[in-house]
């Protein structure tokens, strides 16, 4: 595993264990229903610090800044990655867009969301309006404000995931890369087929060639010349 994998992996993994801070007030909100008043106060509540949080010069800022520096070292360690070329390639490539998708998720949805959170308190019937000290408008009804929570619940969640991919991408790279530097370290063995063995019977002597020619059979019709006839 190289240096800039293993910063992506750090990176991605400590952004995915921040996501899950939220996952506290966001399970409540997304798979109960009907939503309570104890769920919806604590997501309230919740959301308010973290939205004067942006703004704020205390404790909080110095977490959320340190939240994004990890992300930026994140991004410059997938795009070390990208300048080395690699037959997995692929998989940074993948796991840049995953990445991008969270970053753009967070920076152009949530945070404009976060800034509409009311700082007071609320009144759970959904059809009463209230006056709240942040964001762009004067009133906001209940109803708005359980749908923006839900909204940031549901993106949290997008989030999430994409981090999950990247994590998983990062890894399955990782394993074949070692795949093919064992491949590429074992020799080439070439098969290499045995010789055939003659096996080769006794020489024959000049007395086994003469019996042998004492032994072949004789045509009776054979018909000597006259010289080689007895007297």
């Amino acid at each position: 595993m190289s240096l800039a994998t293993g910063i992506v992996l750090t990176a991605a993994s400590f952004l995915l264990g921040a996501q899950f801070t939220h996952w506290s007030v966001d399970h409540r909100t997304l798979w109960t229903k009907p939503v309570s008043q104890t769920t919806i106060t604590n997501s309230l509540v919740y959301y308010s610090n973290l939205s004067l949080s942006i703004t704020d010069t205390g404790q909080i800022k110095w977490v959320l800044r340190i939240v994004h520096l990890v992300a930026l070292i994140g991004f410059i360690g997938l795009l070390t990655k990208l300048r080395k070329s690699s037959v997995t390639v692929v998989f940074d490539l993948a796991s840049l867009v995953l990445f991008l998708t969270s970053l753009i998720v967070h920076i152009a949805h949530v945070i404009p969301l976060l800034s509409t959170i009311p700082t007071t308190a609320i009144a759970f019937d959904p059809t009463l309006p209230i006056t709240f000290s942040t964001g762009t408008l004067a009133f906001k009804s209940t109803a708005s404000i359980i749908r923006t929570i839900q909204s940031i619940a549901s993106l949290n969640a997008i989030i999430s995931v994409t981090l999950t991919g990247l994590i998983g991408l990062q890894l399955a790279q990782i394993g074949i890369e070692r795949s093919l530097d064992r491949t590429d370290s074992e020799p080439d063995s070439i098969s290499i087929p045995a010789r055939a063995t003659i096996v080769q019977g006794p020489k024959k002597t000049s007395a086994d060639q003469s019996l042998l020619l004492r032994l072949q059979p004789r045509n009776p019709l054979d018909i000597r010349p006259a010289s080689s006839l007895n007297p």
